[in-house]
């Protein structure tokens, strides 16, 4: 972790009967945040049960709700009025608290609900600049402009979001009435760089450094993607050989990097 402000807690949703993913983002937060300041939720159906010197706060859901219902009711634990959320399934290796720092700051000077962390290309036309590299862009425009990638929230937005009816997993969260909602009530943004990073699923900026592990339930493997990031296949290729291939998972083959387009006009 670089920074030195005080940091943004971090909420990590979990669905799991046996925790091989969890596991592995949990090995990565301690080695971030062990010793640190940094407040860490986990939100999870039942409680996390393997060893790790990392001190978070767990919140228990009921599996059986609705997964808007179960976010809401795990967000409503968080005592902060700003949060990032996550899924166990986006890995954090890198986190530059100072950036995210300075996102959250103009969050607040434009009066933004929400910022999705992954890298978007596409300018639609409305930037807010953040540094010399990192801009936020309005995601009004793009075709979902809700997803369940890493997003910092609001706790009185994400509030309202989650409160809003969606199918019962995650997925269908991202269509529906959950996108027309933020689309129509929300000012939603999502981060750009000049210099982003190519990940295993999403190209990912240096303010919050991921790689997605599993895709429609298959582990996912660095091994035929040679486009990857140094620093993220060095990762990956360790957390793949220590847990993935033991894990009963089914694994991926190929990778790929994905970018949601503009919003047709």
């Amino acid at each position: 972790m670089r920074g030195g402000q005080l940091p943004v807690p971090i909420c990590v949703y979990s669905h799991s009967d046996f925790f091989d993913v969890l596991e592995i983002e949990m090995y990565y937060l301690s080695k971030l945040f062990k010793g640190t300041s940094q407040k860490i939720y986990v939100f999870t159906n039942v409680p996390y049960n393997k060893p790790t010197d990392l001190k978070y706060q767990e919140v228990l859901y009921d599996e059986k709700v609705l997964y808007t219902r179960r976010i809401l009711h795990c967000i409503e634990k968080v005592t902060e009025p700003i949060f990032i959320l996550t899924h166990e399934n986006d890995i954090l290796i890198e986190y530059d608290k100072d950036l995210i720092q300075k996102i959250i700051d103009k969050m607040g000077e434009n009066k933004i609900d929400s910022v999705q962390l992954t890298h978007m290309s596409e300018n639609p036309g409305d930037e807010i600049p953040v540094t010399d590299d990192l801009s936020l862009y309005n995601k009004k425009r793009y075709i979902f402009t809700f997803s369940v990638q890493p997003r910092i929230w609001m706790k009185e937005s994400a509030i309202k979001v989650f409160s809003t009816p969606a199918p019962k997993n995650y997925i269908g969260a991202e269509n529906g009435n959950v996108q027309k909602y933020i689309k129509n009530n929300q000012k939603t943004y999502v981060v750009h760089s000049k210099t982003p990073m190519n990940s295993t699923e999403f190209l990912v900026t240096n303010a919050y450094v991921t790689f997605h592990a599993v895709r429609s339930g298959h582990f996912m493997s660095y091994q035929e993607n040679n486009d990857l990031h140094p620093t993220i296949k060095k990762e990956h290729e360790y957390a793949y050989n220590t847990w993935m291939l033991a894990s009963a998972r089914p694994k991926r083959a190929k990778n790929r990097a994905m970018e949601f387009p503009l919003e047709p006009a």
